[in-house]
C-alpha cells in the first residue's frame, strides 16, 4: 500500500551509510562569544572520542582566545566564561592544529568519524568558520554529523 511504502522510505532515510572501517564518534560542544557565526568566535571546544562499543578513547578540552571579539552579555550568562579568562589562551590557529592532532590520533586506516552534537548545525558552522579563518582543514575521515536535538525530536513523533 502507499502508506507502507512511504513509511519504509522514511525509515530508510534515517539510516547512516555504513563506513568501510570502524566508527569513531566525536561528541562535540563549543561555547562562543555570541550567536553570529560570521562575527562571533568559538571560545571553548570540548570533544570526547568514543569507539563503536561506547568506550571512551580520549577527550579534548581547550579554551580559545577570540582575537579581540568580546564575550557578549547573553553568552556570558550561559557559559560564565569572561573576556579576562581568555586573554592568555591561544588563538584557534594553534588550538585547531591540536584538535586536528586529536582527531588524527583516534582515526586509523579505514575508520570514519561522526561528529555528534546536541545542536550540530550551530556547532559545525562555528567549527567550519574557525577552520576557514585559521586556514586549516578538517580531517577528511570525518564524514557525518549527528544532531541529537533533532534525533530526540523525531523520537517523539
Amino acid at each position: 500500500s502507499p502508506k507502507k511504502e512511504a513509511s519504509r522510505k522514511k525509515r530508510q532515510q534515517r539510516k547512516f551509510p555504513l563506513p568501510d572501517g570502524d566508527v569513531v564518534m566525536f561528541l562535540l560542544d563549543c561555547e562562543t562569544t555570541g550567536s553570529r557565526r560570521n562575527y562571533d568566535r568559538a571560545i571553548e571546544w570540548c570533544v570526547m572520542a568514543y569507539d563503536r562499543h561506547g568506550r571512551l578513547l580520549g577527550d579534548f578540552e581547550r579554551r580559545v582566545n577570540p582575537d579581540g571579539v568580546q564575550v557578549g552579555y547573553h553568552a556570558f550568562k550561559v557559559h560564565r566564561i569572561s573576556n579576562d579568562m581568555l586573554q592568555r589562551e591561544e588563538p584557534f590557529g594553534v588550538v585547531g592544529v591540536e584538535l586536528n592532532i586529536f582527531f588524527d590520533h583516534h582515526l586509523h586506516d579505514r575508520d570514519e568519524g561522526i561528529l555528534v552534537s546536541h545542536n550540530i548545525s550551530t556547532d559545525l558552522q562555528f567549527l567550519f568558520c574557525e577552520y576557514i579563518r585559521a586556514e586549516l582543514t578538517l580531517n577528511r575521515k570525518i564524514k557525518f554529523g549527528l544532531w541529537t536535538y533533532q534525533s530526540l525530536k523525531s523520537l517523539k513523533t
